[in-house]
């Protein structure tokens, strides 16, 4: 839906009635609602964008693992190697002096993969690790370096390496 905000409710009506050659078909009394939202930013002052706002994608599959979840979503199995995601902020906040980023990290299992966590410094052109990084919301400050000039935000993830036992 091209990068916009979408709306997506339900509601506990029945859909219209449908008869199909004298016969009702069982019907559901709930109805999905998908809309999407205009929005604007403010000229002025501080924004506040929620995590999730800004699209992201799996720009390199790790070694062993892969994208998961629904298509377009930011979801990685991760089980050894590095998966690299990248964000690109809306167009809208070209001009935005970022004075901070939240790097939201979940997992569906309840424990969080990931053994470190790096962020792309583009004006030292090197992997920079988030150190104390936790599962939940990671405030990331000073982050104005970490943007490229068109948007675009990388963040590595890297898994565990297995460690094997020496045998004689």
């Amino acid at each position: 839906m091209n990068n916009i905000p979408v709306f997506i409710a339900w509601i506990d009506q029945a859909p219209p009635e449908v008869n199909v050659s004298g016969s009702a078909p069982a019907q559901q009394t709930t109805a999905m609602v998908v809309m999407p939202l205009s929005y604007s930013l403010p000229e002025e002052g501080p924004i506040d964008l929620p995590p999730g706002f800004i699209p992201g994608m799996l720009a390199k599959n790790p070694q062993e693992g892969g994208a998961c979840g629904e298509p377009g979503s930011t979801a990685v199995y991760l089980f050894r190697g590095e998966a690299v995601l990248e964000f690109t902020l809306p167009a809208d906040l070209a001009d935005a002096q970022v004075d901070h980023l939240k790097l939201s990290l979940a997992s569906d299992t309840g424990t969080f993969n990931a053994s470190e966590v790096a962020l792309y410094n583009w004006q030292l052109d090197q992997w920079v690790v988030l150190d104390g990084y936790q599962q939940g919301v990671n405030l990331i400050p000073s982050a104005a370096d970490l943007i490229r000039e068109d948007g675009l935000v990388q963040v590595r993830l890297t898994a565990p390496q297995p460690t094997r036992a020496a045998t004689t």
